[in-house]
């Protein structure tokens, strides 16, 4: 099917503005300099640096789902997206994410949540049906033209289509994550810090090709895929185990003076400790290989099976 060129050169970058935001913007600290983004995105690339997450809205979802955890810090150095304009339905959209950076603490009170139904509604992030996408990204350009009419766009179907197409080769790759979880204990004056990290992790959505392997009904637009498929793979990690004094235990980057900006991340870089009664950083787990996650979470509940099935593979 092809991008429909009787749209407007705007509603094209409207819908490459919205995606973005929909999907990346809930996380975000400051929304994505979006225009100027695209004009770097309608040449097939672009890129957008130094980005905070948002802590106070993770850290709300981690509560909505009883996690016992809390977000301190969250950073990223870069995010990279390339477009394939000329084969923009065979091959995949890429959003790359460099330098991912997450530092948790323990929270010391929990609150009610279901950690099942929480992963199936982060799963389901990606499960808006295209047809509510169109549709908002026709709403956007009515709003930016008042000379547009939403009900004059007979084609909504197939633009819904177009985009469910290009959504289901999106791939999402991580490089250079960083986990970080520390605790200080009350009334000490040292803490433990455990880190994960991780060279690489590729993430692709398979529910298209079981829609396509499907031929007993045809798929609708107007509805999620019976079942979602998810294929996470995971290369290069490695754990350390480190003891920090208490007051270089990580802060929220944005209440740090410039000075302690620099020393809390040469700390975290893994920069020496000036204290020798302390315990140097050690290294106590490394995996080279690739290990593979396939999850499929049933959207329909009239279907037969789980409400997820997980698969595990190490190579």
């Amino acid at each position: 099917m092809p991008w429909y060129f009787p749209w407007s050169e705007s509603i094209k970058k409207r819908a490459c503005r919205y995606l973005l935001q929909h999907y990346l913007g809930d996380f975000l600290k400051e929304k994505l300099d979006l225009d100027q983004l695209t004009v770097d995105l309608y040449n097939g690339k672009g890129t957008v640096t130094n980005i905070l997450l948002d802590v106070w809205a993770l850290n709300e979802m981690l509560s909505n789902a009883g996690v016992a955890l809390e977000l301190v810090d969250g950073f990223i150095s870069s995010i990279s997206v390339s477009v394939p304009w000329k084969a923009l339905l065979n091959d995949s959209c890429e959003l790359e994410i460099h330098g991912l950076n997450l530092t948790f603490v323990q929270k010391q009170k929990i609150t009610g949540g279901n950690l099942f139904d929480s992963t199936y509604s982060w799963s389901s992030m990606s499960m808006t049906t295209s047809i509510q996408l169109a549709q908002e990204c026709l709403r956007q350009e009515s709003n930016a033209n008042s000379n547009v009419d939403t009900g004059q766009f007979e084609g909504l179907e197939a633009f819904a289509q177009t985009i469910e197409s290009v959504l289901a080769r999106v791939r999402l790759t991580f490089i250079d994550t960083k986990i970080r979880f520390e605790n200080v204990p009350v009334d000490a004056s040292t803490g433990i810090g455990i880190e994960l990290n991780i060279d690489r992790i590729d993430y692709w959505d398979l529910s298209h090709e079981e829609v396509a392997q499907d031929t007993s009904r045809q798929h609708s637009v107007y509805e999620p895929v019976a079942v979602a498929i998810k294929s996470f793979q995971i290369a290069g990690l490695v754990m350390i185990m480190d003891e920090f004094p208490k007051h270089c235990r990580t802060r929220l980057r944005e209440a740090l003076t410039e000075e302690e900006k620099i020393q809390q991340e040469s700390f975290l870089r893994g920069g020496s400790n000036s204290n020798p009664d302390l315990l140097p950083r050690v290294r106590f787990l490394s995996s080279c290989g690739k290990q593979t996650v396939k999850m499929k979470f049933k959207q329909n509940d009239a279907l037969p099976g789980p409400k997820i099935d997980l698969k595990m593979n190490i190579d």
